[in-house]
């Protein structure tokens, strides 16, 4: 692409411009205290985890778990461990599994669940599994560029514009009118379908 400068013609260079996208890591956990040891049958150390929600990474860990170590780092009750790496400075252990050279490279989790220890992999790599059907749009022009071709971003029908559902709309209408219907949504286990919304409704037709 050229473009005119004070008389001379200049060059302009695009610097391609491309997207990171990580696999969701979500996790309810809560530190874990001397009553969960005790009726953990044997597990003395680590966060709890109470739940999983989907989508997520450490789906395959059960909850009830205690979550020790992340890459070999142990943890603390409050999932704090200090990589020999980095100062022996305490760090969440989310922060622990973005502690790599490559997204894609597998990250070693060790668990404890009824006395029993047990080991998973897993990466940050993105997967399209853990696409949600109301996706949220960081950027929507890079949303529509990957989209545009694919799918049908709106639609006239009857006086009405229907678009598929994103949590920007869901936000939107919380914001502005409290209504605790859509509230369910901000929930990314009741995501996971496609969700159209009637994004306006045109003035002087039946459907107003």
């Amino acid at each position: 692409e050229k473009w005119q400068h004070q008389g001379q013609q200049q060059e302009v260079i695009k610097i391609p411009e491309r997207q990171l996208k990580l696999a969701p890591v979500q996790a309810v956990t809560v530190q874990a205290n001397k009553i969960m040891c005790q009726t953990s049958k044997g597990c003395k150390k680590g966060l709890y985890v109470s739940s999983i929600p989907w989508p997520s990474i450490l789906q395959e860990i059960q909850p009830g778990s205690f979550l020790e170590a992340v890459d070999d780092v142990e943890l603390d009750d409050y999932g704090m461990g200090r990589p020999k790496n980095y100062f022996r400075e305490p760090l969440p252990w989310q922060n622990l599994l973005l502690m790599k050279d490559s997204i894609g490279e597998p990250i070693k989790i060790r668990i404890c669940r009824d006395g029993l220890i047990g080991h998973h992999k897993t990466s940050l790599k993105w997967d399209p599994k853990y696409t949600l059907g109301v996706p949220a749009v960081p950027e929507p022009y890079w949303n529509f560029m990957a989209a545009r071709d694919t799918l049908q971003i709106w639609e006239t029908f009857g006086g009405l514009v229907l678009m598929e559902m994103t949590i920007h709309h869901v936000l939107e209408i919380q914001q502005s009118t409290l209504d605790p219907y859509t509230a369910p949504y901000l929930l990314s286990e009741n995501r996971r379908e496609k969700r159209l919304i009637v994004a306006d409704v045109e003035i002087g037709t039946y459907a107003q």
